[in-house]
């Protein structure tokens, strides 16, 4: 087992396709917006949804060599939706992988070369507000 201390994560880079600027209220509330939902689905019962501009973060353990982590996602619009992986300790992006169509279940792919540690990844829906802007992703491996 690898020696672990832990870090804290904080925001590392701006996003220049976020729906709103990183500083405002708003777009810090849409930063958490994610729920569960039955809406749409690829795979068991539920999926995630994320809200126009929200974000989901997760830890995701690696071995070292080569990783590849797939996502499905049903986005709203081409190019606006994406699986990103970061470093926890220079805090920089490793790779990332962005939705090419839109309304229909499309699978996200990124493959990087890690060390034995955990990685910081997100899920990100950097569309606009809207009546049918909402993201939902499925099937994280």
């Amino acid at each position: 087992m690898a020696d672990y201390s832990g870090f804290m994560f904080d925001t590392y880079e701006s996003e220049s396709r976020q729906a709103n600027p990183v500083n405002s209220e708003a777009s810090m509330r849409m930063c958490i917006g994610w729920m569960m939902d039955t809406t749409k689905k690829h795979g068991g019962a539920k999926s995630l949804r994320l809200m126009p501009g929200g974000r989901y973060e997760f830890f995701y353990g690696c071995v070292a060599g080569s990783t590849t982590i797939t996502v499905w996602v049903y986005p709203p619009v081409a190019s606006k939706c994406c699986l990103q992986i970061y470093n926890p300790e220079t805090g920089t992006k490793e790779a990332e992988a962005w939705n090419v169509s839109a309304g229909a279940w499309e699978q996200l792919s990124l493959s990087f070369t890690s060390e034995k540690k955990v990685y910081l990844g997100r899920l990100a829906n950097f569309t606009s507000h809207g009546a049918d802007a909402c993201a939902w992703f499925d099937d994280l491996v």
